[in-house]
C-alpha cells in the first residue's frame, strides 16, 4: 500500500515573521527542490537536497526520516548529499559565496547508525564523494584547479590516508543487468 505523509520542518516565530514581512516574489527565475532519499533498514529513510530560489540554491540539509512517527531529524544542516559507507552516511554539500566569489562548504561529515559524528573533514570547502570502497572513500575537493587529486579517506579513522589522481576507474560490482543478448 503507499500512503503519504507531510514532513514539518520547526520554523521559530522570526522565520515567519520574516515570511510575513518579505512574501515570496514570483520572479521567472527557476524555483523548486531537489531530494535524494534512501531506505536505510529499519524505520530510517535519509533525505538530502537542495531548494532552489531565484537562481539561489540552497542545501536542504541532512534528515533522517523516522517512519514510525514521520518526525525528522537533522544530522547536518549544510548538507546537499549524503553517500552510505557502510554503518556511515557521508554528508557533503556547498554553494557558490557570491561575496567571496567562491565554493563554500561543509567537507565531508561522517553520522553513524546513531546520529552521532563520527569526524568532518575538509571544513569550509564544497566535497564531493566519487567512490565508497572496502573500508575507504574517495573524496573531491571544489576549487580552482579542476585537477586536484581525490582524497583518500580511511572511514574507521577519520584520517586521510593518501591521495589519488582522477579519474577513478569504472568498478563492476554484482550482476550485470540489461539488454545483453548471449
Amino acid at each position: 500500500a503507499v500512503s503519504y505523509h507531510s514532513l514539518e520542518r520547526p520554523t521559530s516565530v522570526l522565520g515567519r515573521l520574516r515570511s510575513w514581512l518579505e512574501p515570496v516574489a514570483n520572479a521567472k527565475q527557476v524555483s523548486g527542490y531537489h531530494r535524494r532519499a534512501r531506505w536505510l533498514g529499519g524505520d530510517a529513510i535519509a533525505v538530502a537536497g537542495t531548494d532552489t530560489n531565484d537562481g539561489r540554491h540552497e542545501p536542504a540539509g541532512l534528515r533522517i526520516v523516522d517512519t514510525r512517527t514521520w518526525t525528522t531529524t537533522t544530522l547536518e544542516r549544510g548538507a546537499t548529499r549524503f553517500d552510505v559507507a557502510g554503518e556511515l552516511l557521508l554528508a557533503t554539500g556547498g554553494s557558490w559565496d557570491a561575496a567571496l566569489q567562491r565554493s563554500v562548504g561543509i567537507g565531508v561529515a561522517a553520522y553513524g547508525s546513531d546520529g552521532e559524528q563520527r569526524f568532518q573533514l575538509f571544513d569550509g570547502r564544497q566535497t564531493w564523494v566519487a567512490l565508497v570502497l572496502s573500508g575507504r572513500a574517495y573524496v573531491g575537493l571544489v576549487g580552482p584547479a579542476a585537477s586536484e587529486p581525490l582524497q583518500i579517506v580511511e572511514l574507521a579513522s577519520g584520517r586521510v590516508v593518501g591521495a589519488r589522481e582522477r579519474p577513478l576507474p569504472w568498478l563492476l560490482v554484482g550482476a550485470a543487468s540489461g539488454g545483453w543478448s548471449g
